[in-house]
């Protein structure tokens, strides 16, 4: 009887350890998710402190930046590579490459204020 029960107590043991370890990871990837939100947060302040634009509708991100490409064409809001200026990034899912939503990232990683990934301004992941 003894055995049995020293054996339900190593299997509680064995089961809280492993119910413990998927919390812990858990609260690493929400710690990680957060603290890329707080990256980004602060890029898109200061793109805007720096460059008086929203990220994705700079007019003048060709200038800034140089020609932004998406594969073989020119990622825009407006047609090369700059957003349309108006202060609102507007969604183009029709033509990928004229969405100004997409284009942000282009502009934030293209400043140097992101600086992990690429982002080639068509699709909605890591490009």
């Amino acid at each position: 009887m003894l055995e049995v029960t020293i054996a339900i107590v190593v299997i509680a043991l064995i089961m809280a350890a492993i119910v413990a370890s998927d919390t812990i990871k858990e609260r690493q990837s929400l710690n990680q998710v957060m603290l890329d939100i707080d990256i980004i947060n602060s890029a898109v302040t200061a793109y805007q402190d720096t460059y008086s634009s929203v990220p994705g509708d700079s007019s003048n991100a060709q200038t800034l930046f140089g020609e932004t490409n998406v594969g073989n064409k020119v990622a825009d809001g407006n047609g090369d590579g700059n957003g349309d200026g108006d202060g609102e990034l507007e969604d183009n899912l029709t033509t990928p490459s004229r969405d100004e939503n997409l284009l942000a990232w282009q502009h934030l990683r293209a400043s140097g204020l992101i600086t992990t990934g690429t982002y080639d301004g068509s699709t909605t992941g890591e490009g």
